[in-house]
Order: C-alpha cells, then structure tokens, then sequence
C-alpha cells in the first residue's frame, strides 16, 4: 500500500517536529537535573536518564499522534515508532560540556 505523497509528507513532519519536540523535553531535563544534583563530567548517569526520557517522550508521540490515523498494523507502527526513537535520540548529551571550555 502507497500513501500519497501530501500524507506522507505531513507523517514526516509530524515525526520530525514531535521528536524535537523530545529532543528538548530530554534537554531540559538534563538541565534541571545538573541544576540540583552535583555533576562530575565522568559521570553519564544523568545523560543516560535524559536520553531514555527523550527516546521514551518520542516513541509515545509517534504511536499516539503521528502514526495514529496511518493504516498500518499496529505491530509495525511499534516497530517504527520505536526504530525513530532509538536511531534519533539525542547522543550528543553524552559528550561533557567541560570538553569545549
């Protein structure tokens, strides 16, 4: 089954704004979490805490909003959803900011 091209281009779009969308949630987190908890640059508990909360925040919008009216069986809406999440979470938390200063 081919969707048209309009269709698919605004499931993109929607994919693509709601994973930035947990690309800053992830960010955010991250940043509210060094503000409170002391952070030594070795450490990559707080990163790996953020990463999943993004990867997590982008599979949930996939499933529920992007992918929600696509005719597809719900097995390979997961299976996607979750291949988007996993391959554009947001990696580079993990690089200390200690690094570049």
């Amino acid at each position: 089954m081919r969707l048209p091209k309009k269709r698919q281009e605004k499931i993109v779009l929607k994919s693509f704004l709601y994973g930035l969308l947990s690309d800053l949630i992830a960010g955010l987190s991250l940043l509210i979490m060094l503000s409170f908890y002391h952070y030594d640059s070795s450490e990559k508990f707080y990163a790996v805490a953020a990463i999943t909360l993004a990867c997590v925040c982008s599979y949930l919008f996939n499933i529920k909003i992007s992918f929600k009216r696509l005719e597809m069986d719900i097995r390979y809406k997961k299976r996607t959803a979750l291949v988007i999440a996993v391959l554009t979470a947001p990696y580079l938390l993990f690089i200390p900011v200690d690094s570049f200063f």
